[in-house]
């Protein structure tokens, strides 16, 4: 009897001691990026002070400080804003720039002109 017992209990045990080294090689997961990299152009004659985007939520997020007229600077979006964003900015000539529905994921630069 002892021995009808062994051998079921290794006869349960087998499929979970095969299958154990398939699931060990299944395929890493991608990393997360963390955010994406925006091109910010700054086209205008007077530079930019501050360059946000605003989350679907309503959060703030500085993307660019300090753009000099006709310059760029690459700036960092969270992945956690989503794709589309709006975009405000301010000038150092007191101008601002308000754009709404601008998808990043799409387009991943921001170009500011006149």
């Amino acid at each position: 009897m002892a021995l009808v017992r062994v051998l079921t209990l290794s006869a349960l045990l087998a499929p979970v001691l095969v299958s154990a080294p398939v699931m060990a090689q299944s395929k890493p997961k991608a990393k997360e990026v963390p955010s994406m990299t925006v091109l910010v152009d700054n086209k205008r004659e007077a530079a930019l002070v501050e360059l946000a985007v605003v989350t679907k939520g309503g959060e703030v997020i500085t993307v660019a400080t300090n753009v000099g007229a006709g310059k760029q600077a690459n700036g960092k979006v969270p992945n956690k804003a989503g794709c589309v964003v709006s975009v405000d900015g301010m000038f150092e000539d007191g101008t601002t720039v308000e754009v709404a529905n601008v998808n990043l994921c799409k387009d991943k630069r921001i170009t500011l002109v006149e």
